[in-house]
């Protein structure tokens, strides 16, 4: 195993240790361990010799699709690409009616969520969303569903925000604490990889959203809002790496 394996290997394992995280707080503290791992590796790479092209260079993956895409998992994804060097990509296929110019065959439209990004910057995303949307699933089955679908669709979309806030404030910190011992060639690896990426989504042209908070139940939207600050799972999270 390569050094920059081991790297998203240790991420999985982070968020495998955390993965009964019982509220939003302890569900951010895992997010922050993997985050921390994949800054150290870029920022304090010893030799810039060790990276290959093939590491530097922008790909695609799908990550999530389904007919009708639920706003916190596009949110959710979102905060997740940025705190990891990512962007997303949301592809919308309109489908087919039955009867019309391409014959009797129909089938129902879809929408796709893409990860953009390196390849090993995508697994660690990749990884933490996963984990994050499982959070998100178990919690609101546990303390919203039997109070209607409006109810715990809310409570997604306010738990979604707050691991956000949580996700963005974490992220600016631990990059800023990294920095303190970076070297110039990691330094050089963040900006080549920054660039590389805004290109390749730059040929996309500008960003279309289709979401917004629609029919947002605000008791349910607070309440998934209010789950998240209990109890913290840090120094587990130390201990595990």
């Amino acid at each position: 195993m390569t050094k920059r394996e081991s790297i998203i290997d240790k991420v999985r394992k982070v968020l495998t240790l955390a993965n009964r995280a019982s509220n939003e707080h302890e569900a951010a503290a895992a997010a922050a361990v993997a985050q921390r791992f994949m800054a150290e590796h870029d920022l304090c790479i010893e030799d810039i010799g060790e990276v290959s092209e093939e590491d530097l260079k922008i790909i695609k993956e799908d990550v999530y699709s389904s007919g009708r895409l639920a706003t916190w998992r596009m949110r959710l994804l979102q905060h997740v690409a940025a705190c990891f060097n990512c962007a997303i990509l949301i592809n919308s296929n309109p489908g087919r009616r039955k009867n019309s110019w391409y014959g009797d065959d129909s089938y129902p439209g879809s929408k796709t969520l893409i990860l953009v990004g390196t390849s090993d910057d995508i697994s660690a995303a990749r990884a933490v969303n996963d984990y994050l949307s499982e959070v998100v699933e178990r919690l609101a089955k546990a303390n919203a569903h039997g109070n209607g679908r409006s109810y715990v669709n809310s409570y997604k979309q306010g738990m979604t925000s707050r691991l956000g806030q949580r996700l963005k404030a974490q992220s600016v910190e631990i990059v800023e604490e990294v920095k303190e011992h970076a070297t110039s060639a990691g330094t050089e690896l963040v900006v080549v990889k920054n660039a590389n990426l805004k290109s390749f989504m730059a040929s996309y042209g500008p960003s279309k959203r289709s979401y917004g908070n629609r029919n947002i139940d605000y008791a349910g939207y607070h309440a998934g809002k209010r789950d998240a600050d209990h109890v913290s799972l840090n120094r587990q999270l130390e201990e595990g790496k």
